[in-house]
């Protein structure tokens, strides 16, 4: 049975081609590798789910092997988004570092500096 994706409203896209168009629809100046983007993910879920949310169903999962499981998937993550981060954005000289750096740093420290006001003000609440 073929996965059918709508495309438009009553129109459904069912052949490989018209799929493979769509994803090249929503990035078409960054080809993805999609193997490399569902171990990512595979090792997201892994994370979040086994090892991050056991910790709030009383360590049931939590063994040596666990340990071991959540390294080797973590690890995994940072390798493939950092080579996935650096054929996104190449870097030729002291004029790219510069402004890749600057683009992360605008990109995560807002948010960062945000969460960081929000809790310690919910911290300090408390005391």
């Amino acid at each position: 049975m073929v996965r059918e994706m709508r495309d438009k409203p009553g129109k459904f896209v069912t052949s490989r081609d018209e799929r493979v168009m769509m994803i090249r629809a929503i990035t078409p100046d960054r080809p993805r590798i999609l193997h490399l983007d569902f171990l990512r993910g595979f090792a997201i879920l892994y994370i979040v789910g086994v090892h991050h949310l056991d910790d709030y169903a009383g360590n049931v999962y939590h063994s040596q092997w666990d340990v071991a499981a959540t390294k080797a998937f973590l690890g995994m993550f940072v390798f493939i988004s950092g080579y996935l981060l650096s054929m996104n954005n190449p870097i030729n000289g002291k004029g790219d570092l510069l402004n890749f750096a600057f683009k992360r740093f605008l990109r995560i420290y807002p948010l960062y500096a945000l969460s960081l006001i929000l809790f310690s003000e919910r911290h300090f609440q408390g005391c």
